[in-house]
């Protein structure tokens, strides 16, 4: 069975398909298979997923309507299919796709900006993440540099009882531009300083599922 990591938020805009994709490429490059499922109708990723470079070869699979008669949990799960690890780029529905990409992940990342009504909204994911007593983290995603914003949203992250992650993605135009190309920034020159970001929140990632597999 595959380990499947869950990015998911029922606010829009929180970053879940650049911090899906870039995660899914930095596993992929530290060499496992790894399947994109992406559960959103506007099909962000699945598109990504198209404009691939010829070699790429990060599979990237759509939950289409059709796909829907049956669980979408378990739709979620064939999807995957048999790769080493599948990562899931959730719907902005708490009701269905969130609650089904929660169910079907073995760890689930939360990504949010720096703002109070972004914090206050989180809260409907954390109630469907805590029923399943799936473990989670906040990632937070598009801080603004400079600012003092991410530091004070993280301390008020910290009353819903989840860990937050220290590395954090940044609004910077590399993670735009890469996306364009159908790739991360982990792919292109001149993104260092996004790299860094991507590559740090893999590496939180990971200690997080070897506490999970501790506990």
């Amino acid at each position: 069975m595959a380990l499947v990591i869950g990015v998911v938020n029922a606010k829009g805009g929180s970053g879940k398909t650049t911090l899906a994709t870039n995660v899914a490429r930095a596993i992929q490059l530290d060499g496992n298979d790894v399947a994109l499922v992406d559960t959103d109708p506007q099909k962000t990723a699945a598109t990504w997923g198209q404009n691939q470079p010829d070699g790429y070869g990060l599979p990237v699979r759509h939950v289409e309507s059709a796909d829907q008669t049956k669980s979408l949990q378990k739709c979620i799960k064939s999807l995957i299919g048999d790769a080493d690890i599948g990562v899931i780029d959730g719907s902005a529905k708490i009701a269905e796709g969130t609650g089904a990409a929660v169910g079907a992940s073995d760890v689930v990342l939360i990504p949010i900006q720096p703002t109070p009504a972004d914090t206050w909204g989180a809260r409907s994911v954390v109630e469907v993440i805590k029923k399943t007593g799936t473990t989670a983290a906040f990632v937070i995603s598009r801080q603004i540099v400079g600012t003092n914003l991410a530091k004070e949203v993280a301390g008020g992250l910290e009353g819903y009882g989840l860990p937050v992650f220290e590395s954090r993605t940044s609004q910077r135009v590399a993670y735009a531009e890469a996306m364009f190309e159908g790739k991360t920034v982990l792919d292109v020159s001149g993104a260092g300083k996004a790299e860094t970001e991507i590559q740090g929140i893999t590496s939180e990632l990971a200690q997080l599922l070897r506490s999970r597999q501790r506990g």
